[in-house]
């Protein structure tokens, strides 16, 4: 592997490096550089090429570097304390796809996508990079395996795909309005908010989207490509079906007046992170600022409960009412505490 680093200073000038963009609706060509300007290693920040993947790739076949020991220990799942075995390795996952035992890794971070993987029992790797956030490289390392081994995969049955040329179906405001509310995952930290925008839903996930109606209850993610479902039960709940994320649950949105989003602006210092949050008021909305990161409009869930960034903020009060901190969690880490230092 000749082309591969953990890069480790941001500023750093690497030879015929890809350049990662994401859209950005308010300049003048649509688009905008997304790359990592942290000197953050390990879980990112891992520079490399189709080739060396390549010649990485090889090595569990030739075990020419680190034997067999160290490959099988990559191999190796973890255990809860539940005593349940998880498909997730050393820096491996685990499982099977379309009956074909298969293990690799997807990566992203700001507009840069990856995805690596391997079918060991045919002997078929693919690797694709991608520098756009809508790449989906998931999708294309399969669909370029299904190319080669597609003869002995299972079927499956799936929903088509959202077809852009697809009609719009009209809904009754009511409709839309039925679906409207803040969807909590299985997995705690996983949440999104819809909300109507005259007779338009969007999702509220870190970035918004539009879904847009193509049929009963299904909607296209214009942009990306996707199709999610809302399942109506009988008893007036409703279930969101995203793909490859499961199923959410909805529940009613908390709608703060100005004064009580007033509240919240402040100074807020993570002793465990050693940053700082700063929220401020603006155009009657609550904003997120932080002295690296693009700011961003905090999105209201549940009571005393915001998105920021993609991920949830929890807010916690004193004895007497007022904010004291919140703890954010994400897919990796929970309950990161943030206390206010200032107002």
């Amino acid at each position: 592997m000749e082309a591969t680093h953990f890069h480790d200073d941001h500023e750093m000038i690497v030879r015929n490096r890809a350049w990662a963009y994401a859209p950005d609706p308010e300049g003048a060509f649509g688009l905008k550089n997304s790359i990592p300007d942290f000197d953050v290693v390990g879980a990112t920040s891992l520079f490399t090429t189709v080739h060396d993947m390549a010649a990485w790739d090889r090595n569990f076949y030739t075990r020419q570097v680190g034997g067999d020991a160290a490959l099988e220990r990559l191999r190796q799942r973890f255990t809860l304390n539940s005593g349940d075995t998880i498909g997730y390795a050393h820096g491996l996952s685990t499982g099977t796809y379309r009956g074909l035992r298969s293990e690799g890794h997807g990566g992203a971070d700001a507009g840069y996508r990856s995805d690596f993987v391997r079918f060991p029992d045919q002997a078929l790797s693919v690797a694709v990079l991608c520098n756009f956030p809508s790449a989906n490289p998931g999708g294309r390392a399969r669909r370029v395996a299904a190319v080669y081994l597609g003869d002995q995969m299972e079927d499956v049955v799936a929903e088509a795909p959202a077809d852009p040329s697809a009609e719009t179906v009209p809904m009754s405001q009511e409709a839309l309005e039925r679906l409207a509310g803040v969807y909590r995952g299985e997995v705690p930290t996983q949440i999104v908010r819809i909300r109507l925008d005259g007779d338009t839903l969007r999702a509220d996930a870190g970035a918004p989207v539009v879904l847009r109606p193509i049929g009963e209850n299904r909607f296209e993610v214009v942009g990306q490509g996707s199709v999610v479902t809302f399942r109506v039960q009988s008893d007036g709940s409703v279930q969101l079906e995203a793909p490859g994320q499961g199923r959410f649950d909805r529940s009613d949105a908390w709608e703060p007046t100005r004064s009580e989003l007033e509240a919240f602006a402040g100074l807020y210092h993570s002793e465990e992170l050693g940053t700082e949050y700063r929220l401020t008021m603006e155009d009657g909305a609550l904003w997120f600022h932080h002295r690296k990161l693009d700011s961003q409009r905090l999105t209201p869930t549940i009571e005393d409960s915001f998105i920021i960034r993609g991920d949830e903020a929890v807010f916690t009060r004193d004895r007497t009412g007022l904010i004291d901190g919140f703890t954010i969690s994400d897919g990796r880490v929970r309950g990161v505490r943030f206390d206010r230092s200032g107002g």
